[in-house]
């Protein structure tokens, strides 16, 4: 069984975005979420610990409906940067992982946390053990995207009261 990879720059990213095309993929690959953060911001003042923990129990759950496993990759819910150091974690990742293909945020996009995670994936997923093709998908937010033209839909209709609940 093949294995694709979802790269995220927070934990509802996935299953508001991805969601629906997971659960129909359950079953005929196996599914590994890397999430950048654990969404500390997420809740404005609230402390930033207390939250992570909240959104990554949540992300740890969505992921259980979703039949993924998930990774962290301990970064900061809007300091995401494409340097060095994340893109050698997301590249190992990706080596041990042999994905198919890397699913990704589109990188024009108003978030700069989305636009970040979309450069560490062509980065990371362009060379050496951990060349896989990237499939780029569109913020459940379409309004702060731009430029976006895709040319696969994903019908979701018969697991969309799944994907609402993950």
């Amino acid at each position: 069984m093949e294995t694709i990879v979802v790269l995220a720059a927070h934990p509802d990213d996935v299953a508001a975005c991805m969601g629906g095309t997971l659960l129909k993929l359950r079953g005929a690959a196996r599914v590994h979420v890397l999430c950048a953060t654990r969404g500390e911001r997420g809740c404005p003042g609230r402390d930033m610990d207390e939250v992570a923990k909240i959104r990554e129990a949540e992300e740890r759950a969505a992921c259980e409906v979703l039949g993924a496993e998930v990774t962290f990759l301990d970064r900061i819910d809007a300091e995401v940067l494409a340097d060095a150091a994340i893109i050698a974690r997301v590249e190992s990742e990706l080596e041990r992982l042999r994905p198919a293909a890397l699913f990704t945020l589109w990188p024009v996009d108003r978030h700069p946390d989305h636009s970040a995670v979309s450069e560490i994936a062509r980065k990371a997923a362009g060379t050496g053990e951990a060349r896989c093709p990237i499939v780029y998908y569109e913020s459940a937010l379409s309004c702060q995207v731009s430029q976006f033209h895709p040319d696969v839909y994903v019908d979701v209709t018969d697991v969309w009261d799944e994907k609402l609940r993950a």
